[in-house]
């Protein structure tokens, strides 16, 4: 197939037209991570001889693991037990709001999160569970997110997750400062480095954008946008393998619209390398998720058309079709597809029924003959 080496370079400079705005969708995600990213639930301190852990830590990691373990009221039991005689444990009192919000219930939470403000009125994390509770309910949180932020006391986790707010709110200067912030203050969320590292590769600071997202799935590995992210910046050196590798990394924790956008950046990449096989899987797959199906199937068309495979890109192509009617570039596509699967049709022939209807100059002298014999009788 070397004579289509040149349409197959044309359709993969085509894509850019059909891509999915990963970075754009990365964006929203990472945003998104303030309504469900809660860290006031507390990670195992390192234990040593010098710092060993506070009944307080205790009592919180032990509730964590019963969460982590699908027993959330068993989780609230043993914080309302630890609260009977320890009522001024602030912490604690977040954590036990924190496990009613990831439960679903909000009010409960609010209800918990007012005892530990009557405690600590500034209290950072209280202010920031309390804004969460609202949001929950529908309601504006922005007021007590930034109070939260701006307490003397707040955590480089607050700090961190204010600027993914302002992010998601566009504002994108403010939302650098605390995100920066948030990281010098040694933030375990790789959200935020993920952010950092999102603004760093858009101003074309691959070095330093690289170094962030590679903190980011360090530290939150399960995030699918960090590892879009690092798959973008590995493919802008050229460097197609590590980059495949981190959008599979993101493909087993993406699911709905995010996996469907995984898919087809596996399929660019793929097809940019003109693996046209394990391209054409991919977009073939990403055709499932209505996000992604209009240019998914117009993509699997073609590579199934460059490996040979005519009856499956005829198939996508019919789908791209229904969902692009209008599109000049499927059409474009329908027809060659066609053309290539079942020939350019033959030119209709005069039907011939008996030798009554063959012309006199084709007969035969006997043929002739005959026929002037039978004439004479």
């Amino acid at each position: 197939m070397a004579e289509d080496s040149p349409r197959k370079s044309k359709a993969t400079r085509s894509f850019s037209r059909h891509r999915l705005p990963l970075i754009l969708l990365a964006v929203v995600v990472l945003a998104g991570g303030v309504a469900v990213y809660i860290t006031m639930l507390p990670q195992a301190p390192p234990k040593t001889d010098a710092e060993p852990m506070t009944e307080s830590q205790k009592v919180r990691m032990d509730a964590l693991e019963l969460l982590r373990s699908n027993q959330p009221d068993t989780a609230v039991d043993l914080l309302k037990q630890y609260l009977s005689t320890h009522a001024r444990d602030v912490a604690v009192w977040n954590t036990l709001a924190e496990l009613y919000l990831r439960t679903g219930r909000p009010d409960e939470c609010d209800a918990t999160i007012r005892e530990s403000l009557a405690i600590a009125p500034d209290n950072a994390e209280a202010l920031w569970l309390r804004g969460m509770s609202k949001q929950a309910r529908g309601e504006d949180p922005s007021g007590l997110f930034r109070q939260a932020a701006r307490t003397p006391d707040a955590s480089a986790e607050v700090l961190g997750m204010y600027g993914l707010f302002l992010l998601q709110e566009e504002k994108g200067k403010e939302a650098q400062e605390y995100l920066r912030r948030a990281m010098e203050g040694g933030t375990k969320n790789g959200l935020v480095y993920a952010a950092l590292g999102q603004i760093a590769f858009g101003r074309n600071q691959i070095d330093e954008a690289e170094r962030l997202l590679k903190r980011a799935v360090e530290l939150t590995p399960q995030s699918v946008p960090a590892w879009a992210i690092l798959a973008e910046v590995q493919k802008n050196r050229g460097e197609t393998d590590p980059a495949i590798a981190s959008l599979q990394n993101a493909l087993k924790y993406a699911s709905g619209p995010q996996r469907g956008a995984v898919l087809m950046e596996l399929g660019r990449t793929r097809m940019t390398g003109e693996h046209w096989d394990q391209a054409a899987e991919m977009f073939s797959q990403a055709a499932e998720y209505p996000v992604a199906a209009p240019r998914a199937a117009y993509l699997a068309a073609q590579c199934y058309y460059f490996t040979d495979a005519y009856g499956k890109a005829m198939h996508y192509i019919d789908k791209a079709a229904a969902l692009l009617p209008d599109d000049s570039g499927v059409k474009q596509w329908k027809q060659k597809i066609e053309t290539a699967r079942f020939g350019k049709p033959a030119k209709p022939k005069p039907a011939v029924h008996s030798l009554l209807d063959v012309p006199p100059e084709e007969k035969t002298k006997a043929e002739t003959k005959t026929e002037k014999e039978e004439e004479k009788k």
